[in-house]
């Protein structure tokens, strides 16, 4: 997934390494802009599995069903897919520029700052942090306890899990909307 960080401007770069003769600072240029994109490309690995770790932890009923879940990776897709457009034209516009390894560096490292600043500022606005207790909320459904309504009846068993889903129930229904013994994937 992120391997194409490093090949896309090793691909660019090196149209213009086999098509001209290089004085040595491009060929610097090139090498300095081979270990900004390996840098580049280890972060964005480590990004990408923080947050797959961060979304596999929430339950699945939550992710399937939650307007304001799908608010947010509607948002992050945005923010992403613009990155990655604008780190497209930066390689093409750099490749083509005396120094652009210069440029290249500048940029990338200018747009990744850009777009965390960006991204952390259009979480913030809404509130992310005060989602976090929800989300703890939730990852307590398998804890063994039970709660009771105003007539001392137990109407929701936090210990009991769907057999077709392994999923928790909810007052016969477990997270995911399936009723008990079902799974809607059958």
């Amino acid at each position: 997934m992120c391997l194409w960080f490093a090949l896309w401007p090793l691909l660019i770069f090196s149209v213009k390494l086999h098509f001209s003769e290089l004085v040595s600072e491009e060929r610097l240029g090139l090498f300095v802009s081979t270990i900004a994109v390996v840098i580049l490309g280890f972060f964005s690995i480590v990004f990408s599995f923080n947050a797959r770790s961060l979304y596999l932890s929430v339950p699945y009923g939550f992710i399937i069903y939650s307007e304001m879940y799908s608010f947010f990776s509607k948002k992050l897709r945005r923010y992403v897919s613009t990155f990655l457009l604008w780190y497209l034209l930066v390689v093409v516009f750099c490749a083509l520029a005396p120094f652009g390894f210069v440029f290249f560096t500048l940029i990338t490292i200018g747009s990744v700052i850009v777009l965390s600043v960006c991204v952390n500022i259009g979480f913030n606005a809404y509130k992310l942090n005060a989602m976090a207790s929800i989300i703890t909320s939730f990852k307590s459904v398998g804890k063994t306890k039970a709660l009771r309504n105003d007539d001392g009846y137990e109407s929701i068993k936090l210990d009991e899990h769907n057999p077709a889903t392994g999923l928790p129930m909810i007052g016969g229904v477990d997270v995911g909307g399936n009723p008990y013994g079902y799974s809607r994937h059958e």
